[in-house]
This record gives C-alpha cells, structure tokens and sequence, in this order.
C-alpha cells in the first residue's frame, strides 16, 4: 500500500485554497511552499539575483535523488535549434550543457540555477530569441521555453 489514501482513493495532492501543500509526486513547482506545478510563464518570472553571478531557483515538489537535465536555443529564428544532451543531475553535482555558459545543482528539494540557466536573466540580458530548458523527473519531461 503505497501513498496516502483516503478511502479507496490515493491522494497525490493535498491543497489549501489555491496551493498545494502535499505532493507525492516530484515536478517543478511554484516554490518552497506551494506545491502546484509551475507554469512556463512562472518559471519565466522566477526570482533571482545577480550577486557574483544570476542565481535563481527552482523548487520542487519533493526530494528528488537525481534527473536529467538539457537545454536547447536559436541564435536567429531561421536557425536550427543548438540541443544539448541529457546529463544526469545527482545530488549536490555542479552540471553544466555544454552549449551554454548554466550551470544547475540538484539540491534535492529545488534545483540551483545559475548563469544562462536563470531565465529572468536571459531574458533581460541575452540577445538569444528562442531557449528552452527540459527537465525530465520520475520519467516525466517538464519544458520550459523563453521567447524574446
């Protein structure tokens, strides 16, 4: 018997008013306390700052030992797309994609972005029209995409 149940049913999510405050299952969510899966206009509003570097983060709605991480992005919108490959993302392991100047860490309840993967600061910053990030978590892919 595995998860909360609640009768016969079992119960991924537990809400308060419009947040979620249990999940069961991991994904990319609104922050540390709210649950609900964040939107790519959300993701695209995250807060970050730029201290030493544009730093953001993405919380997740559980702890997660590790996933798989990729980018991808036009330089011009009549260009092919430039896509990373997936890399693994272990607990506390600095990643980078290799085709842009991010690096994220897996901290096990959110995920540490830094660089080019912060996209309040490719999209204030970078002259890139199209990038997109994926993150793929239990087996499910969560995209996110910045258009300039």
């Amino acid at each position: 018997m595995g998860g909360l149940r609640i009768g016969n049913s079992v119960v991924t999510n537990v809400g308060v008013g419009n947040s979620i405050v249990f999940a069961l299952d991991a994904y990319p969510c609104v922050s540390r306390y709210n649950l609900r899966q964040i939107t790519n206009e959300e993701f695209k509003n995250l807060d970050w700052t730029t201290e030493n570097i544009a730093t953001g983060y993405l919380w997740l709605s559980k702890y997660v030992e590790t996933f798989k991480y990729r980018a991808g992005f036009k330089l011009k919108e009549t260009d092919n797309e430039t896509i990373s490959e997936y890399i693994d993302a272990p607990i506390d392991k600095q990643i980078s994609s290799g085709i842009l100047y991010d690096s994220i860490i897996n901290k096990g309840n959110y995920i540490l972005l830094s660089g080019m993967a912060v996209p309040g600061y490719i999209l204030s910053s970078a002259s890139i029209p199209y990038m997109w990030y994926e993150y793929i978590i239990d087996g499910k892919v969560y995209r996110f995409e910045l258009y300039k």
